[in-house]
Order: structure tokens, then sequence, then C-alpha cells
């Protein structure tokens, strides 16, 4: 069942995929499988993929570039979140990752102003290229658990260049450590969509146009106020 209202598409279903599109505007999906996939998102504030799924099956963001906004990339489902082959540029926080059992790895996070904000002890981030971020490529603010965030490509192969990157217990001893060694000594060629959709040439004029994906599933009758 699909409503809009503006600008905004609201979704219920029990099971939804969001594949080959360029995406504008506003979008919330009810369900309790999400699966995004092969499209580019473009915006200038906000979220690009804003998820709360709560289901039985792991969260799937792959092959998309999203650029353009506050967060790339942020939400949460218990059950796992994969984020893999995904291209996220010029965007303030590349990837919001707040939640517990994230996979990030396969991925491109370049020209953020932060690559990776937060993360726990259970986030695994592997076989990335976290590079030229221009002010953090790991930034923990509150959280006290160590993450591993070895076997990645940071743009350099000089261990303390990589390190000033990071924001954790060096800066504040309230946070935890982040442990990047070893790291890739060049960049992963797999960390790349396998296929970047085109952009159309009606998109491209909109860029200041918000693209937010919101994905919530709602465990009794859904209401939208």
């Amino acid at each position: 069942q699909t409503s809009w209202e503006g600008e905004r598409g609201t979704y219920n279903a029990t099971s939804f995929e969001i594949s080959g599109n360029t995406i504008t505007g506003k979008m919330e999906v009810s369900t309790n499988f999400l699966s995004v996939s092969n499209n580019k998102i473009i915006g200038s504030a906000g979220t690009g993929i804003e998820f709360s799924v709560y289901g039985t099956e792991i969260t799937s963001i792959t092959n998309n570039t999203i650029t353009g906004f506050f967060n790339g990339i942020s939400g949460s489902n218990p059950e796992g979140v994969l984020i893999e082959k995904n291209f996220i540029t010029n965007n303030m926080q590349g990837i919001r990752c707040t939640d517990n059992h994230v996979v990030i790895q396969n991925n491109t996070i370049t020209n953020n102003t932060i690559g990776i904000y937060e993360g726990s002890s259970s986030t695994i981030i592997r076989y990335n290229n976290i590079e030229n971020n221009t002010e953090h490529s790991i930034y923990l603010e509150t959280t006290s658990d160590n993450i591993d965030a070895s076997n990645n490509w940071w743009g350099t192969n000089d261990q303390q260049t990589i390190n000033v990157t990071i924001r954790d217990h060096k800066y504040d001893f309230d946070v935890g450590t982040v442990s990047f060694t070893p790291f890739l000594t060049e960049p992963n060629p797999e960390a790349t969509p396998n296929e970047i959709p085109e952009f159309s040439e009606m998109v491209l004029f909109p860029l200041f146009v918000t693209a937010t994906l919101v994905a919530v599933y709602v465990r009794k009758q859904f209401t939208r106020f």
C-alpha cells in the first residue's frame, strides 16, 4: 500500500527492496526486512538512508552512492546491519554508527567531514577505503567500547598520520580505543559499488533537495500521523 503526501512517500509492507533508483524527496517504509541497493541518493541536508527496522533479518545497504547529507547512513536493527560496497562522499558524517551488530566492509568513505561516527565493540569495520575525510576518519564521542578497525586503507602508509585522524581514547579518556593495525597498504579495489547508476538530467538540477529514506517496522497496526 502506498500513499503520498507532497514529496513524502509512505509505504507499509512485510518486506521491502529499493533498488536501481536515483532518489530525491522523502520516503518512509514500514517493514520487517529492508534491502537498499544500486541507488544514487543525493541531497543537501538531513540523512540519506535513515532506518529503524525491528525484524527477523539483517538489513542490507549495498552498492549505493550517497552524497550531500549531514548523515549519509544512520539507523538500527537488532538483528544486524550490513553496509557494503557503497560510495559515501561529501557528507558531514559518512556513516553514523550508534547501534550494535553493524558490519561496515568494502566501502569507499571519502571526502566527508567525519568518515564513521561512533561504533561499538560488536561493530566490524574492515576492507574499507577510509580516506581524505577532512576532520576525522573515525570519531568516538560517547562510546566507551574498544573498536577493531584493522585491515582498512586510510589513504597513507604512515601509521602516525592514520592515528591522528582517529578521535578515540588518546583525545578523550572517557571513550574507547580504535585499533587500526594491521592496515591495508594500498586501496581496496573491491570497495566501490559494482555498478553506479547514471544520473538523469532531471535529477542533476535539483541537488538541493534532501533525500531521506526512513524504514520503520511497527509491530502493531501502523498509524500515520
